[in-house]
């Protein structure tokens, strides 16, 4: 057998090593169906560490961050402008997961956005709110009156756990 048929049956069998260690380790820390991970596993092209950590995820319950702007018909571009811009000190945060800046209808006189935050807890995005690095991403917040119409209206909720799909 030439070396060129050896390698794709030496890395099959590597990833089947990988897989029972794995297997045999993150037994201790969550549940789930051995058969479908090590399958989740294979179909994976990248490392395992980072494919798993969106799965262990989906085992959790989250919590869902959101702010509702309204903007003042004419000033979006500078609204969404500030939120490409900025930096929200986020991605190295304790329990941040993913950030969404959702453009929603038009109203008569505004037009509708919700910072859409996704955190692992509650619990998270409060030391969130207490840290430095909330008061760094909120900076100069205040200086902006002209784009809104009234104050951020904010509703935060926890997933209901068994009904997300995804």
């Amino acid at each position: 057998i030439s070396q060129a048929m050896k390698q794709p049956a030496e890395r099959t069998a590597s990833l089947v090593r990988q897989a029972r260690l794995i297997s045999q380790q993150l037994s201790k820390f969550f549940p789930y169906d051995p058969i479908e991970f090590k399958t989740y596993i294979f179909q994976s092209q990248k490392s395992w560490l980072p494919d798993l950590h969106p799965y262990a995820k989906t085992k959790m319950k989250h919590y869902i961050a959101m702010n509702r702007f309204r903007i003042v018909k004419g000033q979006e571009s500078e609204f969404e402008e500030i939120w490409k811009t900025r930096n929200t000190y986020l991605e190295n945060e304790p329990g941040f997961i993913k950030f969404n800046l959702l453009k929603g209808p038009e109203r008569e006189d505004h037009l509708l956005y919700a910072s859409h935050t996704l955190w692992e807890s509650e619990d998270h995005f409060v030391a969130w709110t207490k840290s430095e690095a909330f008061r760094k991403a909120h900076a100069g917040a205040g200086n902006r009156g002209h784009l809104y119409l009234g104050h951020p209206e904010f509703e935060g909720f926890e997933t209901v756990e068994g009904a997300s799909v995804g």
